[in-house]
């Protein structure tokens, strides 16, 4: 397998667009990471879109309005890592020698579906008996509650930091600052969690161009070095399971760690899903970054 590299990357802020679609939040965002990367359009190879309910042919569709066609163009969906799947995908098929330079793309529009929790199959047996993301999240926190102590204002602090940095993000949907308390007293949404404690829908997209190594270095002279990628899912469910431990997240940050070769203690910066604010506490511990109990603690101090 060959060294792979990123050399260039697009971002578009996230908000709310109901008058755009789906290509037309994208395309920005690819525009962006071509340019970046100083690649011309005809040296992009294939392109892979990971996106969750952007519908058919979203690559396709994006792509079009850049010119940009005549390419193995793939479309992914994996829930919350349909671009993340898309990246890992893009990166094994430059490794293996297969393209040189790739485009890779994440792109949602949620806000076509209105507010509230995002469709699902009410066929499915648990989403028939009320089991939507914030109810299992709202499980998942009371039971840490619980297990270790978590309190309701430490729950808070992870939506009121998360708050803070949306402010330095000039890209970020939520950029306003909020106190404790106005989170705890924002509307309920399944106990113990309110509004704010849960993701809002919004649109928005990223791209970025890789490529091998060899290629890299004849357009940047500080490309980004990608060390590893790694994708699991769920084990079978039983009434037995740990609801304070994110299991796919632990083997999959253990396999990525032996790949990459290094630990927790290397890494200076993570950006971790946290589409609700128990959820970023329990990748802290599935990460490695503190042991099992003490998210809120190294929430608290800084760490």
């Amino acid at each position: 397998m060959r060294e792979v590299s990123i050399i260039g990357a697009g971002l578009v802020p996230f908000g709310k667009y109901p008058e755009k679609t789906l290509a037309d939040i994208a395309w920005p965002a690819v525009k962006q990471a071509v340019e970046d990367s100083g690649l011309k359009k005809t040296e992009i190879e294939a392109a892979y879109c990971g996106t969750a309910l952007g519908g058919m042919m979203a690559g396709q569709r994006i792509l079009k309005k850049l010119g940009i066609t005549g390419l193995p163009i793939i479309n992914i969906e994996n829930a919350c890592s349909s671009s993340s799947t898309a990246f890992r995908e893009a990166w094994i098929s430059v490794a293996a020698g297969v393209y040189d330079s790739v485009l890779v793309i994440g792109v949602e529009k949620l806000t076509k579906f209105g507010g509230g929790t995002l469709p699902l199959e009410k066929e499915d047996w648990e989403v028939s008996h009320g089991l939507v993301m914030p109810a299992l999240y709202a499980m998942r926190a009371r039971r840490y509650m619980h297990e270790y102590g978590l309190t309701e204002d430490q729950l808070a602090k992870v939506s009121v930091k998360a708050r803070k940095h949306g402010g330095l993000n000039p890209d970020a949907q939520f950029r306003t600052p909020v106190t404790i308390e106005e989170v705890k007293n924002a509307r309920p949404v399944a106990d113990p969690m309110t509004l704010f404690h849960c993701c809002p829908s919004g649109d928005g997209a990223a791209a970025v161009v890789i490529c091998s190594a060899e290629k890299a270095r004849q357009h940047t002279t500080n490309p980004v070095r990608v060390l590893g990628s790694e994708i699991n899912s769920g084990k079978y469910m039983t009434g037995f399971r740990d609801m304070t431990s994110a299991e796919i997240t632990v083997r999959g940050a253990k396999q990525l760690y032996e790949e990459a070769g290094i630990g927790p203690e290397d890494v200076d910066l993570a950006e971790v899903h946290d589409a609700f604010a128990i959820a970023e506490l329990l990748y802290y511990e599935a990460l490695g970054f503190c042991a099992r109990g003490e998210a809120a603690k190294m929430l608290e101090d800084g760490d």
